[in-house]
């Protein structure tokens, strides 16, 4: 792991996997349980020895390379600063120009959603795409919301303006994708609906070694595990993403696969089981 210059390289079997750093988001931990009073999140963190008011968040970027492709999950925040909070984003360029990758050597860009610390550095601040010769994934769903009318909702204004001025420049560019696809041979997406309309994760397999990307579906590593019904604030559909993470979090601690979380402690990297109770789910960090 180099944690100095934001990046920790590991394989899933034959395929080449590079987790980047592209900042921390400061975010309050309330929004990871709006369903609860505050005092009982921070009660809850409190057990953990965390700060009661306030998470530091990594925010990481996943970047595959099989041999024949080199795709990009997530670009990371780009050069936005999320409304009222603290922290540094918006590393991901200077750390893949570190690692010998230039943009325009990327052959995919695959979007798990469309929040703007996931779509942030699509395009640069004149509007031209920051990865020229790449494909564009995202789920219809999400294209058809975020391109739709903003909600009247203050707290979503942000959101939409990000969306307008990363997406709308690549229009003719993203690839929108129904159903679940094959992304490259071995790489296969699966439908994680809730967070966004069209949150998708990715099904990574390379000889008997399996990775599950679960972009967003478990945000927290431990209130998303320990707590499954507490709600975050940002879903777009509550309801509909509980089920997603029980579901989800069922399955990859049932099959043992290795999971990749965007902001679980850097790199991201753990599993998931069942805990002692059998109500929940832990998260455990592995190499």
């Amino acid at each position: 792991m180099n944690t100095s210059q934001g990046f920790y390289r590991f394989r899933i079997g034959t395929i080449n996997a590079t987790a980047i750093l592209d900042g921390a988001l400061s975010v309050p931990v309330a929004l990871y349980g709006v369903n609860v009073a505050p005092e009982e999140v921070a009660a809850f963190l409190g057990t953990y020895n965390l700060p009661p008011t306030l998470a530091l968040v990594p925010n990481t970027t996943l970047l595959l390379d099989t041999g024949q492709a080199r795709i990009l999950v997530d670009t990371g925040l780009g050069h936005y600063a999320l409304p009222g909070l603290e922290g540094n984003a918006g590393k991901l360029r200077d750390t893949l120009h570190s690692l010998g990758v230039e943009p325009d050597s990327i052959d995919i860009v695959f979007l798990t959603h469309a929040h703007p610390d996931h779509i942030g550095a699509l395009v640069d601040e004149a509007g031209k795409p920051t990865f020229r010769n790449a494909r564009h994934l995202l789920h219809q769903r999400d294209w058809d919301f975020w391109t739709g009318p903003a909600p009247a909702d203050p707290n979503a204004a942000f959101f939409f303006q990000v969306a307008a001025e990363q997406l709308a420049p690549l229009a003719d560019r993203i690839e929108r994708f129904t159903g679940e696809i094959e992304v490259v041979p071995g790489i296969r997406t699966v439908e994680a609906f809730g967070e966004t309309p069209g949150h998708t994760g990715l099904l990574i397999e390379s000889g008997d070694e399996r990775m599950f990307h679960m972009g967003d579906a478990a945000a927290h590593s431990i209130i998303s595990f320990g707590q499954p019904d507490w709600i975050t604030g940002v879903w777009a559909a509550p309801e509909q993403a509980l089920e997603t993470r029980k579901r989800l979090l069922d399955w990859l601690a049932r099959e043992r696969i290795k999971t990749f979380a965007p902001h679980h402690p850097f790199p991201g990297l753990g599993v998931a089981a069942r805990d002692r109770q059998g109500v929940g789910w832990v998260w455990t960090p592995v190499g």
